[in-house]
C-alpha cells in the first residue's frame, strides 16, 4: 500500500497558470525572499490532493532524454502538508521506476526537512553547486537512477 493510499491522497495534473500553483509558489517566494517575478521553469505540475484541499503541488521538466528535473516543490503547512510531500516523492520515484527515468533535483542547503526527505526516497546528494534553474544559488543536487537503469547496467 502506497502512502497515498494509505492517507486518501490523489494526484491531479495541473496548469502551470492555475491558481493553486501561483498560490503556493507565491508564498513560497515571499517566504524564502525571493521577487514576485523569479521565473518559473517547470512546464508539468501535479496537485495532490485529499478531499477537496490541496496539500502539495511539485513542478517538473524534462531536462534530457529520459530525465526529468523537479523545479519546485511546495507543501501546505502542517501534518497534512508534510504526509502529501512523502506521498509525492514516494510517487514521483515509483514513476521513474517504472518508467526508468532519471529524477534530479536541487534543494537550497539550509532547507534540511526537503534534504532528509530527498536523501530518504532518492539517496545520497552530490555536494553543492550552481543550479541554473535554482536561482542561481548554491544547492544540493540529487540525481536518482532508476532501479531498472541501475539493474541494467550492472549487467
Amino acid at each position: 500500500m502506497t502512502l497515498a493510499q494509505k492517507h486518501g491522497f490523489t494526484f491531479q495534473n495541473v496548469a502551470p497558470n492555475s491558481v493553486v500553483v501561483a498560490i503556493f509558489r507565491e508564498k513560497w517566494l515571499v517566504e524564502h525572499g525571493y521577487p514576485q517575478d523569479t521565473p518559473c521553469f517547470a512546464s508539468q505540475w501535479t496537485a495532490v490532493l485529499k478531499g477537496e484541499g490541496v496539500y502539495c503541488v511539485f513542478g517538473w521538466r524534462v531536462v534530457i532524454p529520459r530525465a526529468i528535473e523537479i523545479t519546485d516543490f511546495y507543501l501546505y503547512p502542517g501534518r497534512l502538508g508534510k504526509l502529501a510531500g512523502e506521498a509525492a516523492l514516494e510517487r514521483i520515484k515509483n514513476d521513474a521506476d517504472r518508467t526508468g527515468w532519471d529524477v534530479v533535483t536541487g534543494t537550497p542547503p539550509t532547507n534540511d526537512p526537503m534534504l532528509r526527505a530527498y536523501k530518504k526516497r532518492f539517496g545520497i546528494a552530490v555536494p553543492k553547486g550552481e543550479c541554473p534553474t535554482c536561482y542561481g544559488s548554491d544547492v544540493v543536487i540529487h540525481r536518482y537512477k532508476p532501479t531498472a537503469q541501475r539493474a541494467e547496467e550492472a549487467v
